[in-house]
């Protein structure tokens, strides 16, 4: 093993020196030492009680990359019955066939994740004894053109044939080439089937997973089918997940999907659906995630369905013909000591709340990091204060822009990063707290009714990279911009009243690519050395008082 990048040489080299000690002690624990230490005390590593061997070796997430060779300590471990080695990257190398050949105690194999890549060895069909096999894939935006496990050579059937004990088995993005083997309708013991996104190349019967009545967690998604929404799934009374996303399943929702009690996460997305939700749908109480996004569902959806699943926490209901009826065009929510933790998603809806009422501030007061409040009809907070100092100490970043707010404007925390309150109607002064922002990386004051001068320290901060104050009434002289060290890329502060010159200290702006100063009152020579600035790919400065000679 050699490490990975993104880690550490001491993390490497510990992860190497460990299999090493686990190779000392399965032959040191054979001579019957009754002083040897307890290695079950080592991270990741467990250790049968009775004769010390190891039996369990946990290195998920270790940041373990390269290959696994042949004479790898691990082959030694002949008493393993727990192998854990996903989240790792592994290089897209081939599975060791000395899994199955040397390892025929294991019960529990998990290489998801780890970026193995090529044919599944045959040799894993002769882990008599798994119970869990998890080779799935979930590295697909990450590298999209790789296929990374096929099963071409053999097939589905003589991966599991003698697999008589599997509890587990997910192959997720596994290629293959032939179809579903109705083998594993005697696998009465098999409670998660993950077949999910495997291309299975010519249609096929799934009738025969009805017998699979333990099943608690079953994913199709992206497998070809076709047809009406599948019978079989009704005899799956026990299912938790059900994931048939990505297909092409026709015709409505079958009402009877609320014979499945212990559902909670039903992702039915990308399908051919169509009909209206059924009611019955909402009764179950367990649902936690519904996905119909992406159907051609129509009719109309009430919103105090919504309420009758208690734990239901993620709803897409996007891209379909459904028409939402809830409570629309509230003037004012009084939502006090509802035990609210996060804002309700129903004042999406309303187009007549005109302030952002008190309880919100007392809402995720150190939690909130993102507010985005874009695109409304909100003309202020229902708070006496002016200018107001928001009160979300941990809060990063901030979106007001388009909406009608007036007064001052509010006060950020230190913490924020993005503050973008454009095209509204604040007014008066940029507080001089803007100073003491030190983490700002976007400033947008732009269309609105802000005046005076704007402050010398907005073009101090070496983290800024976007400033626009456009269409206000600024006045007074550009800041000096640009110190060492600056992330500057865009500087937009046209139509506004500002006069002198351009600032010299702009020749260090060497990260600028867009400088926007027209309609201001510049009068200046024409400023030919900002033509030196390596980035730099807009410069509008029409309409200010420009002289002198265009020097190219």
């Amino acid at each position: 093993m050699s490490a990975q990048p993104s880690c550490s040489s001491r993390k490497a080299l510990q992860l190497t020196s460990l299999f090493l000690q686990i190779l000392l002690l399965s032959f040191w624990t054979r001579e019957g030492d009754g002083n040897r230490s307890n290695c079950s005390s080592w991270d990741g590593v467990e250790c049968d009680e009775d004769f010390g061997h190891v039996v369990g070796l946990d290195l998920r997430s270790s940041c373990l990359y390269g290959s696994i060779n042949s004479s790898n300590t691990l082959f030694r471990l002949v008493h393993l019955q727990r192998l854990e080695l996903s989240d790792n990257h592994f290089n897209f190398s081939q599975i060791p066939s000395r899994f199955g050949g040397d390892l025929s105690s294991l019960t529990y194999l998990n290489l998801s994740n780890s970026l193995f890549s090529g044919e599944i060895p045959s040799e894993i069909s002769k882990l008599s004894k798994l119970s869990t096999l998890d080779l799935y894939f979930n590295f697909r935006k990450v590298y999209p053109d790789i296929f990374p496990l096929k099963l071409t050579k053999g097939n589905l059937r003589s991966l599991v044939q003698n697999l008589t004990n599997i509890k587990q088995l997910h192959l997720n993005w596994v290629k293959m080439h032939f179809t579903v083997p109705d083998i594993l309708v005697n696998a009465s013991s098999l409670t998660s089937l993950k077949l999910g996104d495997c291309q299975l190349v010519s249609e096929y019967s799934l009738s025969w997973i009805a017998s699979l009545t333990n099943l608690y967690s079953l994913s199709l998604a992206s497998t070809k089918f076709r047809g009406k929404f599948p019978s079989f799934v009704a005899n799956l009374t026990q299912l938790s997940y059900l994931g048939l996303g990505s297909n092409g399943i026709t015709g409505q929702i079958p009402s009877w999907l609320m014979n499945l009690t212990q559902l909670t996460t039903l992702y039915l997305w990308r399908n051919n659906l169509q009909g209206a939700i059924p009611r019955s749908l909402f009764q179950l109480k367990n649902l936690e995630f519904l996905d119909l996004s992406s159907n051609s569902l129509s009719g109309q959806v009430e919103f105090d369905q919504f309420s009758q699943p208690k734990k239901l926490k993620e709803l897409q209901l996007s891209y379909n013909k459904l028409s939402l009826q809830i409570i629309t065009n509230l003037s004012a929510t009084k939502l006090i000591s509802c035990n609210l933790t996060e804002f309700p998603e129903i004042l999406k809806y309303q187009s007549e709340l005109q302030e952002l009422p008190k309880w919100v501030w007392n809402a995720t007061r150190e939690t909130l990091l993102t507010l985005s409040l874009s695109s409304n009809f909100l003309t202020g907070f229902e708070f006496d204060q002016n200018p107001i100092n928001l009160p979300w100490q941990n809060l990063y970043d901030l979106d007001l822009q388009t909406n009608m707010l007036q007064g001052s404007l509010p006060i950020p925390p230190q913490s924020i990063k993005n503050y973008m309150v454009g095209s509204n109607h604040y007014s008066g002064e940029i507080s001089p707290s803007f100073c003491n922002l030190n983490h700002l990386l976007i400033l947008d004051l732009s269309n609105n009714n802000l005046s005076g001068m704007p402050p010398q320290c907005l073009g101090n901060s070496s983290a800024l990279g976007i400033l626009m104050l456009t269409n206000n009434s600024f006045h007074g002289s550009i800041p000096q911009m640009c110190p060492d060290n600056n992330s500057l890329k865009m500087v937009d502060l046209s139509y506004n009243q500002l006069q002198g010159k351009i600032p010299r200290s702009m020749a260090n702006c060497t990260q600028l690519e867009f400088l926007n100063l027209e309609n201001n009152q510049i009068s200046d020579i024409f400023p030919s050395w900002l033509g030196a600035l390596p980035a730099l790919r807009a410069l509008i400065l029409g309409s200010n008082r420009f002289h002198g000679m265009i020097v190219l």
